[in-house]
């Protein structure tokens, strides 16, 4: 064997070692190419802040594999108007039953805010209360439009500082807790929050390229707050 071809396979041993698969570690896999910099997915027990392009439709797709692969069922805040249970079938009947896909959408608990007091209650207040019900068997949660419901207009700044860090502080505490069953706790939003960046184990932003000139390019960076460690890749 020549020592090109040694040096070859050393290089992709080297690589397929660097990326694990989520089902290696455990993690929640966006089925993307988000989870090579995950090293396979969203490690178990901690808080995931995605924003900025379509990162509240992301969080239909990370609801169901969190179902598919671990079981149980999902609280999903919707204050995005984002949840899609025909996008969240069509993805999954392809290969399975009409009834493994209506399983699938009945083990999603959805609620809705139309307010962010109404987003707030129920996240800071309401959410634990299900979490804690046995026969809920809640296993995820997922929360879209943090930024959504608020309006310079109604607003001032310092209270929507105040309520996003009132619901950020409420899911960091219920994705720590070791003893409450729920393993993924993902939050979403157009735009950044300084008070989720930083409660935050991990924070993904989702772009395009515009400096390209052909199609723009979807891009996800992430951010890994405790190392300072900042990746890019592109979709």
């Amino acid at each position: 064997m020549s020592q090109q071809l040694l040096l070859l396979r050393r290089q992709q041993r080297q690589a397929s070692s660097s990326v694990k698969l989520a089902s290696q570690l455990q993690g929640l896999p966006f089925g993307n190419r988000i989870d090579e910099l995950l090293r396979g997915g969203l490690i178990p027990k901690t808080l995931t802040f995605l924003y900025g392009e379509n990162a509240n439709l992301m969080l239909n797709i990370l609801c169901s594999n969190a179902i598919r692969i671990f079981g149980g069922r999902s609280v999903f805040i919707d204050a995005a108007n984002s949840f899609d249970p025909y996008f969240i079938v069509q993805k999954y009947s392809s290969s399975k039953s009409e009834k493994d896909a209506r399983h699938l959408v009945e083990s999603i608990m959805v609620s809705r805010a139309f307010t962010c007091y109404q987003l707030r209650e129920l996240v800071t207040s309401k959410l634990e209360n299900e979490i804690s019900k046995e026969e809920n068997q809640i296993r995820s949660v997922f929360v879209s439009g943090i930024s959504n419901l608020f309006n310079e207009q109604d607003n001032t700044q310092s209270e929507i500082t105040r309520i996003e860090f009132l619901m950020a502080q409420a899911l960091r505490k219920i994705a720590s807790n070791k003893n409450n069953g729920v393993m993924f706790v993902v939050a979403s939003s157009d735009a950044s929050s300084t008070n989720f960046t930083m409660k935050s184990d991990t924070a993904i932003k989702l772009f395009h390229d515009e400096k390209k000139k052909e199609a723009s390019i979807a891009k996800a960076i992430l951010m890994k707050h405790h190392t300072q460690c900042f990746k890019t890749v592109t979709l």
